[in-house]
């Protein structure tokens, strides 16, 4: 029966787990003792600092909750701050809001509802119009929108190039840039700065 040995070979065929890559070796570099000090200190004082911004933040909940609560008092209140300066035993700290929210357009209908007539004074729709991606593959979408939209097209669309760095570009600059080269590419190619973890 073909279903039975289709089945069959599925499970004589079966792995586990899928085959990984193994991982290439990191190379090392053995530097003086004054580097390998620094590395040491380095280390040390990032075990401290992941302590230290676990402490930060266990802290910063609280004084956020009762910082909140206080806004939205005074808010309510007619009398609105976006910044305090909250006092502790012996430190003080800032408290500082922005006027930065993120809203799904899928509840603008809720907003207008909660907002009535005050909705176009609480809340800005901005439109950003992109063609989809076909039509930039097939040939006859596009003669049929520049049939529509004719000479005009640029009245209607704004385009946006969005320019990026291929894969291993990183390695792969070196074989097409001489030294002397590299800096004027990095004016234009930025790198982001490298972390130390």
């Amino acid at each position: 029966m073909v279903k039975n040995s289709f089945a069959k070979a599925l499970s004589q065929t079966k792995t586990s787990e899928p085959k990984t890559a193994p991982k290439k070796q990191m190379a090392k570099l053995y530097p003086d003792d004054t580097v390998k000090q620094e590395v040491d200190n380095y280390q040390k004082a990032k075990t401290k600092k992941k302590k230290a911004e676990a402490e930060m933040e266990a802290s910063g909940t609280v004084i956020l909750d009762f910082a909140n609560k206080c806004q939205d008092t005074d808010g309510f209140a007619g009398d609105f701050k976006n910044a305090y300066q909250i006092e502790g035993f012996q430190e003080s700290v800032k408290y500082v809001s922005s006027n930065r929210f993120s809203i799904n357009s899928a509840d603008v209908d809720q907003l207008r509802e909660i907002f009535d007539e005050a909705f176009d004074d609480l809340i800005q729709e901005d439109y950003e119009v992109s063609l989809k991606e076909e039509v930039f593959k097939n040939q006859d979408l596009q003669n049929e929108l520049m049939s529509l939209v004719g000479e005009r097209f640029g009245d209607f669309f704004e385009t946006k190039v969005i320019v990026k760095v291929k894969e291993d570009f990183d390695k792969n600059v070196y074989k097409h840039v001489s030294k002397e080269q590299l800096p004027v590419v990095r004016t234009f190619c930025r790198p982001y700065k490298a972390s130390l973890r």
